[in-house]
């Protein structure tokens, strides 16, 4: 039966239309509606429809709508019906993923189906291929009559059934309740042994039957369950018994056990180029198609393959299961070979069920065919962590080596030893070792504190811990120490499992190195910015690709890459040339649009360079934006993984652009800067022309070469308070990290003012690229912050088939720039005293020299304290940096900043040191005492005659005489 209230083009109609539709369809007694239609309107007279539809066994599917958005709130009818009976549908692609057009919300939408590239049935008796929620409400409504047709089931079964038979996708988790997607099979599969109970009668079976009998007789019903086709697995029942007088429900409880078919695909398992030395995992599906619980079993994989899944394997009726077959080689060549699967397919109920019916089942056996070769070998040089010695001059850096929490605090070094097994007993090394160590230690991780594995190791005369993880792959991020506990005088590191377990066999020569690439901060302005080079090398015989990232870290968070300072007397408001205009916004009218702008010069966002950012009419930048689907507008924006990410957010809001004017170029005027202007974007209003409504905002942000990133607020609506929410800062690249700050800006005073963000490092050269065999590349960035940081110049590559993966880290350290006193020799010993000739008075001369070479104005040399260490944190990770600029510290003690809430600095501790001990603006470091520049002297005095007429100005009476030369001193 087909009804039509919509518009011929499918648009138009109104819910009365609606409701007058489903009730005519139910005045006919049919049993499923399917409902490709929706909107954001709500109606209880049309809820109250769908709930009677549903009490008289109707089952009312419905779209979920194509707007891409989580309706968890229940803004989408029908689908938030949901309560009352609509089974709300949302649409996948060919590959089981949400669509991306697909609303989604585990409250409402309980089912999906698929909704790409459908070929439907179109105007004029023709097809098309067609997309949306809409296509994907008829593969469920369908397979409803499907089950209909042949079983009586009322629409309430119905309903359960397709939510219970759907097939479980893991990209549905928390998008549809259940994260099922329709399967037909299982349903009909289920539909039948939901009803085939029969009740059986002198050989005649039906569902339902009438009967009579005689006065004191009795009659025999027989119930007959099963079919060739019904799902395994226990049920429950009842017979409903009815005479004149009463009635009577008799529970019943039933069994299938069927025949398992178990069926493999692909039949090869074949793997084109595997890394030496490198596991990579393929999957081989073992399907069900018969109605009995499959079993099988993976026997033993010769070299060089493994079984990485459970060696025993379920598989229910109508459902799949996954193996997971790795190929690890450890030479170059091809490795053929066979999994040899063993199972209960084939046969009959009982047997399928035995303990032995593995060993005369159908066996299941997949070629495996594997190709591997010599992979890339990534070398970075400097770099800090792990390495084993090759040769007298050749190291081969461990991958993935996390760092400990105290290595800062430790002096910089690096050492080189035999690594050395614990005892038998002792392989955490959590006990005290009963032998000295005299090398590097090698130990598994678990069993106890990383701190007292160190400590154990260096009580044993170690000179460092190699720990190796107990599981793969490795997931911690650095080795903790406990807050308060002593630090150890060695360091440690930590390799992956894998590679631990083999040095445990070999016990090779290692190099610990933890002394850290140093730049410095408080350099002076004639100083240029504190550079990092790092050359990176490909040694191997493939090709890779790589990319680096700093990463601060000791401490420091990542939400502190980026340091702001507020100003009212930095606003200004740049001169872009003419033809800067982004035509593509007003012309349209966009919200929520964007486009692509390529910039004048490679920028360093968060480290890493870029040569083009999305402009989002919502007033951000987006430098990862590319396959999201529509502009994301969910604030705030910290720390959300979905694109877009990389945002520079100068006022991300709901903003149309109806009169405005989106800008971009480069101007002179502001020291080489790539500019973007919003002009006059208005505020979302649903009651205005284009939704723009009167309220305009109009601000820049400019992308500057040394880094820095400036916000320009020209014009904003008062109160702010109606804009409280808006985001202003950045977000990372990876969506991991960010910094809002909204609130410390002065949008209530109304006056114009800038917003300027310093970043810790900025790139100096391309951080990303390709190299070839034997091929180099330098790696540069200019540490430009001045708050003393540490972290990691992270470097990751793989090989072009993605199989081979490796990272370097480096680590950064940030001191204070450091001058120098250096004196000039020492002049004449001079008389001081006429009466004296035995005893004088010599004098030098000093010149400030800076760290990197250079000599500055003595001014500069007046600093004599340097704190202790300059990666030092307390527990809370504050630097000594941060004492002083936040007050917390004066004059060598507390500060006016300092809450008596916080206790002493004691209670700040780490690693055995305060701030009144580590800072010198909280009274600790380490001092320096300025050299005299003079002294009194006995040996060699001399006399001066100021005017060189031949008498010592002791005996001149004029000693000086008109235009005097040049004094010479004589001696006397």
């Amino acid at each position: 039966m087909a009804l039509r209230f919509l518009g011929a083009d499918g648009s138009g109609g109104s819910t009365s239309d609606a409701m007058r539709a489903l009730e005519y369809a139910l005045s006919f007694g049919v049993r499923i509606s399917s409902n490709s239609w929706g909107g954001p309107e709500t109606s209880d007279a049309l809820r109250a429809v769908v709930q009677r539809a549903g009490e008289v066994g109707h089952l009312f599917v419905t779209a979920a709508g194509n707007g891409g958005s989580d309706v968890g709130d229940g803004s989408y009818f029908p689908c938030a019906y949901q309560k009352v009976g609509a089974l709300c549908v949302a649409a996948t692609t060919q590959t089981d993923q949400l669509a991306s057009f697909s609303n989604y919300a585990t409250e409402y939408v309980e089912i999906a189906a698929p909704g790409v590239d459908i070929i439907s049935t179109f105007l004029e008796s023709g097809y098309k291929s067609q997309f949306g929620t809409s296509m994907a409400v008829p593969f469920v409504s369908g397979a409803a009559a499907l089950a209909a047709s042949s079983f009586d089931l009322d629409g309430a079964v119905l309903r359960r059934l397709l939510i219970d038979s759907a097939r479980s996708v893991p990209a549905l988790e928390g998008k549809v309740g259940g994260a099922g997607r329709l399967d037909v099979r299982n349903l009909v599969l289920q539909a039948e042994s939901h009803y085939l109970f029969w009740l059986e009668v002198s050989g005649q079976h039906a569902a339902q039957m009438s009967a009579t009998i005689p006065a004191n007789g009795s009659l025999s019903v027989w119930l007959r369950v099963g079919a060739e086709s019904a799902a395994h697995g226990s049920h429950e029942a009842s017979v409903h018994v009815a005479w004149a007088n009463g009635t009577e429900n008799v529970p019943v409880v039933y069994t299938y056990q069927g025949w398992p078919e178990l069926q493999q695909q692909p039949e090869l398992l074949e793997w084109p180029q595997v890394p030496v030395n490198a596991t990579v995992d393929l999957s081989l599906n073992v399907t069900n198609l018969g109605n009995g619980t499959g079993r099988l079993r993976v026997k033993h994989l010769a070299f060089p393959f493994l079984n990485h899944g459970a060696e025993n394997v379920t598989v229910a009726p109508g459902r799949s299961a996954q193996l997971r077959i790795g190929c690890a080689p450890n030479a170059t060549g091809t490795f053929a070979g066979q999994a040899v699967l063993q199972s209960n397919s084939g046969l009959d109920p009982w047997s399928s069920v035995q303990a032995d019916a593995l060993e005369f089942g159908t066996v299941l056996n997949v070629s495996l065919l594997c190709t591997s070769a010599a992979p890339p070998y990534l070398e970075m040089e400097p770099f800090t962590g792990a390495a084993e010695v090759i040769s007298a001059t050749q190291l081969r850096a461990f991958d993935s080596v996390v760092h400990a929490e105290w290595e800062p605090l430790l002096p910089p070094g690096e050492v080189e030893a035999e690594l050395v097994l614990p005892e038998a007993n002792n392989s955490f090394g959590c006990a005290p070792y009963t032998s000295e160590v005299g090398g590097v230690a090698l130990v598994r991780r678990g069993g106890c504190y990383f701190l007292l594995k160190a400590q154990m190791a260096q009580a044993a005369g170690a000179l460092g811990v190699l720990l190796y993880d107990n599981q793969g792959p490795t997931t911690t991020p650095m080795l903790a120490m406990p807050k308060g506990g002593d630090v150890p005088d060695i360091p440690m590191f930590m390799v992956t499992q894998a590679l631990g377990e083999d040095l445990a066999v070999r016990l090779p020569r290692v190099v610990l190195r933890w002394a850290p690439v140093r730049v410095y901060t408080s350099r002076p302005p004639t100083a240029p910015p504190a550079s990092v080079e790092i050359s990176i090398s490909n040694l191997g015989s493939a090709s890779l690709t790589w990319e680096g990232q700093p990463r601060l870290s000791f401490g420091a968070s990542q939400d502190s890459f980026y340091t702001p300072s507020v100003s009212s007397s930095g606003f200004s408001w740049a001169e872009l040339p003419e033809g800067s205009e982004i035509g593509l916004f007003p012309e349209l009218n966009v919200d929520d649009g964007k486009f692509l702008y390529t910039l004048p010069f490679s920028f360093s966002f968060y480290g890493q360079m870029f040569d083009e950012v999305w402009v989002c009419s919502n007033g951000f930048l987006a430098f990862d934006a590319a396959e999201s689907g529509a502009v994301r507008f969910a604030l705030p924006f910290q720390r959300n993984p979905q694109q877009p990410n990389g945002i520079v957010a100068p006022f991300a809001w709901d903003l149309v652009c109806g009169t405005c004017t989106i800008s971009a170029g480069e101007s002179t005027d502001t020291g080489g800067c790539a500019i973007v202007q919003f002009t006059d974007m208005s505020f979302f209003d649903k009651g205005s022309i284009h939704n723009a409504g009167s309220d305009l905002v109009s601000f820049e942000v400019r992308l500057c070469r040394d880094g820095r990133i400036h916000f320009m607020y020209a014009a904003f609506p008062q109160p702010a308070a109606g804009y409280e929410n808006a985001f202003v800062g950045l977000e990372s690249m990876e969506g991991d990290s960010a910094i809002g700050i909204r609130s410390q800006l002065p949008f209530a005073e109304g006056k114009p003012f800038s917003v300027t963000l310093h970043p810790w490092v900025t790139a100096a050269a391309a951080t990303r690229g390709q190299l070839v065999a034997n091929q180099r590349a330098v790696l540069r960035y200019d540490v430009r912050s001045t708050t003393g940081y540490g972290g990691f110049i992270q470097l990751r590559a793989q090989d072009e088939s993605g199989l081979w993966h490796s990272e370097r880290k480096l680590r950064l350290a940030q001191d204070p720039f450091q001058f120098e006193l250096i004196p000039g020799d020492w002049g004449p010993c001079l008389v001081q005293d006429c009466s004296n000739f035995s005893l004088g008075e010599r004098t030098r001369h000093f010149q400030c020299q800076g760290m990197d070479g250079n000599f500055y104005s003595t001014d500069l040399c007046d600093t004599l304290c340097v704190d202790l260490l300059a990666d030092w944190r307390d527990k809370d990770g504050e630097s000594c940096a941060a004492y002083g600029s936040r007050g917390w510290c004066s004059d060598g003690s507390y500060g006016a900043g300092w809450p008596a809430s916080w206790g002493a600095f004691s209670d700040h501790a780490f690693g055995g040191y305060d701030a009144s001990m580590a800072c010198c603006a909280c009274g600790g470091g380490v001092r320096r005492q300025r050299p005299a520049s003079s002294e009194m002297c006995e040996n060699n005095v001399v006399a001066v005659d100021t005017d060189c007429d031949g008498l010592i100005d002791c005996d001149d009476s004029c000693p000086l005489d008109p235009s005097p030369m040049i004094p010479a001193p004589r001696r006397v």
